[in-house]
């Protein structure tokens, strides 16, 4: 990345399950002291998926902290900086297809996600004027995230290049949300009036049984 868009690059190396950990964010701000951060992408998280009463305390713990904390601190680092560059910065949030939706086994996940769609939705209203707030909420995408659920390639599945090219188009335009790829734009379409979502959530049930 610095070699080819010649921009610094400082790799940083941070366990997110400790991010409710006193000065746990400061020692990542200081390594990236003096950037002029223009773009923020917050796609930390995980996944964990069970039944709501047989989800372990630690891993709901786990689910809560790294799903929201990063993000709104991180944000709340970085949103002075943007509104004073004198140059239109853009903030993009990770969320999910599973926001919208009340399915099995999403109990401590989705709700992460829906938080993020109504914080996106807040910082777009308060700073359209010098930051462009772009929520991705995609269906299954070919990640790691997706293989520790034991996610399998299938027709609704779609790579993270084609999230990418697909959120990109949106950047900047009035609604501020996207299902990402053109493919997921189009089942995010129908979504409320197609079963589609409850053959997912069967399989997702399934593999969590096995």
């Amino acid at each position: 990345i610095k070699s080819t868009y010649k921009v610094d690059t400082r790799p940083i190396i941070a366990n997110f399950v400790e991010a409710s950990k006193p000065d746990f964010f400061e020692k990542i701000f200081k390594q990236i002291e003096g950037l002029d951060v223009s773009v923020l992408v917050n796609n930390v998280g995980v996944s964990k998926l069970n039944l709501f009463h047989l989800m372990d305390q630690k891993s709901a713990m786990e689910s809560t902290v790294v799903n929201l904390l990063p993000m709104v601190m991180i944000t709340r680092h970085y949103i002075n900086h943007m509104i004073n560059r004198g140059k239109r910065s853009c903030i993009i949030n990770l969320s999910s297809v599973v926001s919208r939706v009340y399915k099995p086994v999403c109990g401590y996940y989705a709700p992460t996600k829906a938080f993020i769609e109504v914080f996106s939705g807040v910082l777009r209203q308060e700073y359209c004027e010098n930051i462009d707030i772009l929520c991705v909420r995609p269906h299954f995408v070919d990640t790691g995230l997706y293989k520790t659920i034991g996610g399998k390639k299938n027709s609704v599945v779609v790579t993270a290049s084609e999230t990418v090219e697909g959120s990109l188009r949106w950047l900047g335009s009035c609604h501020g949300t996207t299902y990402g790829a053109p493919w997921h734009e189009l089942i995010g379409s129908l979504q409320d009036h197609s079963w589609l979502f409850g053959k997912y959530s069967e399989t997702l049930l399934g593999q969590k049984e096995k």
